[in-house]
């Protein structure tokens, strides 16, 4: 006898939307194991709202004086921030990609061995020729 297994896969790549949120330590003197408190509860109160912590970046911004600073001779200046970046799943496009494979799944049709004629899916035999798969 000949055994039929039937294999589909289709590798889905998940989308995420990010979200960033800047974050600075405030601290009175220098103590890692506060800031880092500060951090995880920025991070818990996230991840409560369906948001997974993913990285901190810096980002340089550009700071141009106002009109009197500038009439005084003020120049602009770099300012770095911390930004806490956070993601989600967009379930629109998850759930978009889910249904497309079950839609593949549900429209693939195997063949008889013997004959090749199409079968409905999980056939036991032909009812064509009469093969009958391992079970």
């Amino acid at each position: 006898m000949v055994e039929l297994t039937i294999h589909k896969h289709k590798e889905i790549k998940m989308n995420y939307i990010y979200k960033a949120l800047p974050f600075k330590g405030n601290v009175s003197e220098l103590d890692p194991s506060r800031v880092a408190a500060q951090l995880t509860v920025l991070i818990n109160s996230q991840n409560q709202e369906g948001w997974e912590f993913y990285q901190i970046n810096s980002v340089n911004i550009s700071v141009s004086p106002g009109c009197l600073a500038a009439l005084v001779g003020a120049k602009s200046f770099d300012q770095k921030y911390d930004m806490a970046i956070f993601r989600k799943t967009n379930e629109e496009v998850q759930n978009s990609l889910l249904k497309e494979v079950d839609n593949s799944i549900k429209s693939w049709v195997p063949n008889c061995p013997q004959c090749g004629i199409s079968l409905k899916v999980g056939a036991t035999g032909c009812t064509s020729c009469g093969y009958l798969f391992k079970e």
